[in-house]
């Protein structure tokens, strides 16, 4: 990572998280009835938006772009870094929109050994749009612990994106998130783990995974995804297959093979 990333531990911040001091009964309430005063609104709240940077993927989203200020589920295949870098292009676009260069992404990691899902690296993170000097970074070694930093962080309005991996919040958490990004305009990424069930809360649901390269026999120019909206809040899903083109900070339709998809053998 970049010398100017910054590491904080969130251990300290949540010690007494589970104390008779916290009434969470109260706050479910609380929860509840403000989903039930959104519910029974019966309109959508407006939003504001920034290009995802594929025409087609903002076309195909009921707002013609990101949402801003709320929370966006991203999940991936063991082993494959996709998800990791659907989310980093998706950062780094939030992080320079209305023109902003100085905005800060907080990318908030489970309690893991490095190697198992490794870290954000600086140099990888510029070709994808990410500046490593705009970034913190937060270790919490258990799931409430990065639940509660990422709901703290959300509430700073002067943060553009706040990211967190590795963990499935529940109903209520995924809720929680939810309203932070709200209060604080201030949109949450969560990479989550593979196989879970898309959240009703999140304003959209992703799958992302490495697209092999079509010709093995050199090393591809452009990383490759298959990209697939599971769920969106008044929308449709969709699939897609986009390159990053890492010249112009866009992502683009990948051209069909000539042949089309390989036929299966045997």
């Amino acid at each position: 990572m970049g010398r100017a990333a910054m590491w904080i531990n969130a251990d300290s911040f949540t010690s007494d998280l589970n104390g008779p001091a916290r009434d969470l009964a109260a706050v479910k309430a609380g929860l509840r009835q403000e989903i039930s005063r959104l519910e029974r609104s019966g309109r959508a709240l407006e939003r504001t938006v920034t290009s995802s940077g594929c025409l087609a993927l903002d076309a195909a989203l009921p707002w013609r772009g990101l949402p801003l200020g709320g929370l966006h589920v991203i999940q991936g295949r063991s082993g494959d870094g996709a998800a990791f870098g659907f989310a980093g292009v998706l950062a780094g676009r939030l992080r320079t929109r209305n023109q902003t260069e100085n905005g800060v992404v907080v990318w908030v990691q489970y309690g893991r050994e490095p190697q198992d899902s490794g870290v954000p690296y600086g140099p990888g993170l510029g070709p994808i749009g990410l500046s490593p000097q705009g970034l913190v970074l937060i270790k919490a070694r258990r799931a409430v612990d990065l639940l509660w930093s990422m709901e703290e962080a959300l509430r700073c309005p002067d943060l553009a994106v706040v990211i967190g991996e590795g963990v499935t919040p529940s109903l209520t958490a995924a809720r929680r998130l939810q309203l932070a990004a709200e209060a604080g305009s201030t949109t949450a990424l969560l990479i989550s783990p593979p196989n879970q069930t898309p959240t009703a809360t999140a304003l959209t649901c992703w799958r992302v995974s490495a697209v092999p390269a079509a010709n093995s026999a050199r090393p591809p120019r452009y990383p490759a995804w298959n990209v697939e909206l599971m769920r969106c809040r008044g929308g449709k899903p969709g699939h897609w297959r986009m390159e990053w083109q890492h010249e112009t900070l866009h992502i683009d339709l990948a051209a069909p093979l000539v042949h089309g998809p390989l036929a299966a053998t045997g």
